[in-house]
């Protein structure tokens, strides 16, 4: 064994000790759950709601969850024809939970949420619940399976789950650790808003690999396109690609082989993952099983600071996975037209500072555009060559052509047009367009032309600062961590 390899199971064996939850929390949690099934099964009584089974699913179920960080996921399931009453009971449901709860004397705050389902959410400082109903499988034939939602899902993912950990004890510690790894990275969560790797992925990732290390180094040498394949059929690259289309990587679920489990899985993310796990093996560090905390705005130079500008966006309670798909779409195409007007734009992401609001961070170089972009280059020599230079001859929107050694240049010229000004009048014109859905909750959309005229709410955000550092210095957090410590290990 190398001495890298020596550290690396060391740090992970450090990590290992401290993302275990202590045997009080485990009855704490397990107390709060055991409450929480009591006060649903109440609820469905009082209700007159006839349902096929309650269940706790979820990390805490299967016992993976991370030392103080767990919630509660309990699915009541029904046969397949009461999908169609699944809103109508939640709405029953965030009425009688909260007083339910109450009486046993626990305060929870109530919002009806909606994934592939709607559900009850109910939250404190220190608890997070979800109630969900959903399908119950076993009602269903198992060749029909193609109806089912991922949430419909859950409970066979979780008994899956369970039975391979009791196959292999201790495999849970090993989930814990690649599942901090993946949180400290940033690139853990299924939602549309993160586009990583869910609960599920990454247990599955570590009963595959058998241990984080394994895992780790698995995805140190990925390729876009790898297939796993774990209790299910195996298929080759083309299968893979027919049955599902392009994805950064397949997973067919063990428990239902007709599904992929890594589809949500972004291509930026599945580099990223890569990028850090290579990091890991070659510079062992704890950093990596740690949140990074984020840079202050003190941090950056002002200089720096002056070429953000934010477009602000106040709405209903909307699902997360929604609106954020909307989101993504804006911001691409809001890019793509501040590029083709000649703008040098760095990015426009999306940002959740609440549940209600959002920005669009804009970053951008300059504060106008430039008046000539480069439209393409032409082959001096080529068949098309001529022709194509008497076309950019005729059109008095291009500059040039332009000579340069054995090519012709075309540009497009731009009528010089400030940032601010064009990003208020799309807000203004409403080129930010929504589905009707979300439109029907959108409050308020405003341009911030500054950081300085943003509410102190947003500039202590974490997930602002953090998009706000991943912009000014084009390193994602833990790559912060990650330089600090190599830089010093290169010095000792």
């Amino acid at each position: 064994m190398t001495s890298d390899s020596t550290a690396q199971l060391r740090i992970i064996s450090e990590a290992m000790a401290l993302l275990s939850p202590t045997a009080k929390e485990s009855e704490q949690a397990k107390a709060v759950a055991d409450l929480a099934v009591k006060c649903v099964k109440n609820c469905c009584e009082k209700l007159s709601i006839s349902y096929s089974n309650i269940q706790l699913v979820g990390s805490l179920a299967k016992g993976t969850w991370l030392r103080g960080d767990y919630d509660i996921d309990i699915f009541i399931l029904f046969p397949s024809e009461e999908r169609n009453n699944f809103r109508a009971l939640v709405d029953e449901l965030t009425k009688c939970l909260p007083s339910e709860f109450s009486e046993r004397g626990l305060s929870l705050r109530t919002l009806r949420k909606h994934s592939t389902h709607p559900y009850v959410y109910l939250f404190n400082k220190d608890i997070s619940i979800d109630v969900v109903p959903a399908v119950d499988v076993r009602s269903i034939p198992t060749e029909t399976f193609g109806v089912l939602t991922p949430v419909d899902r859950t409970p066979l993912h979780t008994e899956y789950i369970i039975e391979k950990i009791g196959q292999q004890p201790g495999l849970e510690r090993e989930i814990r650790v690649f599942k901090k790894f993946l949180k400290s990275i940033g690139s853990y969560g299924s939602e549309i808003k993160t586009q990583g790797f869910s609960g599920y992925l990454t247990e599955l990732v570590v009963i595959y690999s058998r241990s984080a290390i394994n895992a780790i180094r698995k995805f140190a040498t990925i390729t876009p396109g790898a297939i796993f394949h774990l209790d299910s059929p195996r298929l080759t690259a083309e299968e893979a690609l027919s049955k599902w289309g392009k994805a950064s990587f397949y997973f067919p679920d063990p428990t239902d082989p007709n599904r992929n489990v890594a589809s949500v899985v972004s291509p930026s993310t599945l580099s990223n993952i890569k990028l850090a796990c290579e990091s890991f093996l070659h510079f062992p560090s704890s950093s990596f099983f740690k949140s990074p905390q984020p840079l202050p705005l003190s941090a950056h130079r002002e200089s720096d600071l002056q070429f953000l500008k934010f477009i602000q966006i106040e709405t209903g309670l909307l699902p997360e996975d929604r609106i954020w798909s909307q989101l993504w779409k804006n911001a691409r195409k809001t890019k793509e037209y501040l590029t083709r007007l000649g703008f040098p734009i760095i990015e426009v992401r999306p940002t959740e500072i609440d549940p209600n609001l959002f920005l669009f961070v804009v970053y951008s170089l300059s504060e106008t555009n430039s008046p000539l972009i480069l439209e393409k280059r032409i082959d001096a020599y080529s068949n098309q060559s001529f022709k194509k230079f008497i076309g950019i001859l005729k059109s008095s929107s291009r500059y040039g052509p332009r000579i340069n050694d054995f090519e012709l240049e075309s540009w497009i010229k731009k009528p010089r047009k400030k940032l601010l000004d064009v990003l208020k009048q799309m807000v203004n014109e409403g080129y930010i367009r929504w589905s009707r859905s979300v439109d029907a909750q959108i409050k308020r959309i405003q341009m911030i032309p500054s950081f300085d005229q943003l509410d102190i709410s947003i500039l202590s955000n974490i997930s602002f600062l953090h998009t706000l550092e991943e912009l000014i210095t084009g390193l994602r957090p833990w790559m912060r961590a990650f330089r600090k410590n190599m830089i010093l290990g290169s010095q000792s």
